[in-house]
């Protein structure tokens, strides 16, 4: 033990005195939730069953709708029974993915079946909110990728229909409901790192330059 670690030591002792209880408490619970085997049974009855409606895939690189349901279908007591995407390519992967679900190139299908308790949604931006109302009307519990909306009102009207239908409605909120996040943002709220003069923002990187050439759509692309 020489001086460079007892100073250590007493700086992370410091640290850990200056978190904020509701962190230390939920860093706790989550130590302890991934410590324990589960001891629950999943009877029948309690199954969940889903339905993916936007798989993504290898074509354009991003696979948000398929990570998504992948780590959700981890959880005990989860069945995927239907993945739908208009891309062909992207539904086999997500059919292969989930051995045994049932196919589709048209969501509405997917929503018309009363078997199914609630969906992912992965599909572009601008087809969130049309497949959400859609789902909530349906009767099923709705998880939909960021952004929720294109707009405010259409998020307010989302919020509405939530609520009206008692739907259970997450939307991927990646880095806002963290606790690690809400730790940074309090932290610089409270002054805790001093006068804040300069914040530094990235923003992934997307196509540049153009004009961009006109191309056709993949054959098993649908329109």
């Amino acid at each position: 033990m020489n001086r460079r670690h007892v100073l250590l030591g007493g700086a992370v002792a410091a640290a850990h005195a200056a978190l904020p209880d509701w962190f230390v408490a939920e860093a706790k619970a989550e130590e302890a939730i991934q410590g324990a085997p589960s001891r629950r049974r999943i009877g029948p009855g309690e199954t969940i069953r889903m339905g993916l409606i936007g798989a993504g895939g290898s074509r354009g690189g991003f696979r948000q709708g398929l990570g998504d349901m992948r780590g959700i279908a981890a959880q005990p007591g989860v069945k995927v029974v239907a993945v739908c995407d208009v891309d062909l390519q992207h539904l086999d992967e997500a059919a292969a993915t989930f051995p045994g679900a049932a196919k589709y190139v048209d969501f509405r299908y997917l929503l018309d079946r009363e078997d199914i308790d609630a969906v992912v949604i992965g599909t572009p931006d601008h087809w969130h909110a049309i497949i959400a109302a859609m789902a909530i009307r349906k009767g099923k519990d709705v998880y939909c990728e960021k952004p929720l909306t294109l707009t405010i009102a259409e998020g307010q009207a989302l919020a509405r229909l939530a609520k009206e239908y008692g739907t259970v409605f997450q939307t991927g909120s990646q880095q806002r409901s963290d606790r690690r996040f809400r730790l940074a943002c309090e932290l610089v709220r409270n002054g805790r790192i001093g006068k804040v003069k300069r914040v530094v923002a990235h923003l992934p990187g997307g196509s540049q330059g153009g004009p961009f050439e006109v191309t056709a759509a993949p054959k098993d692309f649908l329109p």
